[in-house]
């Protein structure tokens, strides 16, 4: 007998919980937002026109104006260029100096061979990395770490197969981004 009334009252619970869930679900399902278009879809009344107004233009971005000159700033370093000279290589063959000014804006201890990507180009193709037999110590200061905040002038020395001129392209090296600075050298 007991185990009746148990089950009848588990049975009665459980009934009236279905009930009362059942109940909050049909209200909810009675009370659903009714969107603008179902509205006007069904309306006997005439839509009403919103006054015609001009297009808009969407808003330009500004860009900054090219300087012409290597002066590239990111989060973690800045390069800005400081001079070039031609010279000659360890073979006697032509080659340019081009120097600019590391800054190391991180947190961190970095050099420019490390993060920073300056190519040269000279008639549309790569410009390869010459080796210079003149100990000019910006040539060193490619490879040194600068603490946080520190700048250092360094050098890289590039290959010219003639005196035409040479396109610079700096950017970061570690981004996937084409964001890059260019500068345009006269040798002539």
């Amino acid at each position: 007998m007991i185990k009746k009334a148990l089950v009848t009252v588990v049975t009665l619970v459980m009934v009236m919980g279905f009930t009362a869930c059942g109940d909050s679900n049909s209200s909810d399902s009675k009370q659903e937002p009714v969107s603008d278009t179902a509205t006007s879809a069904t309306s006997t009344e005439a839509p009403v026109e919103e006054p015609a107004t001009e297009p808009t233009e969407a808003p330009v971005e500004e860009v900054a104006a090219d300087d012409g000159i290597i002066s590239m700033e990111t989060d973690d370093f800045s390069v800005v260029y400081s001079r070039h000279e031609a010279g000659t290589d360890y073979e006697g063959k032509p080659c340019l100096y081009y120097y600019y000014t590391f800054t190391n804006k991180s947190d961190k201890n970095q050099s420019a061979a490390v993060v920073t990507s300056v190519k040269a180009f000279q008639n549309g193709v790569e410009c390869g990395i010459a080796i210079s037999t003149e100990g000019r110590p910006e040539i060193e200061n490619y490879m040194k770490e600068v603490q946080s905040g520190g700048s250092l002038e360094v050098c890289e020395v590039y290959e010219l197969d003639d005196t035409s001129d040479v396109t610079i392209e700096a950017k970061d090296f570690m981004s996937f981004s084409d964001e890059k600075d260019v500068q345009i050298l006269a040798l002539q």
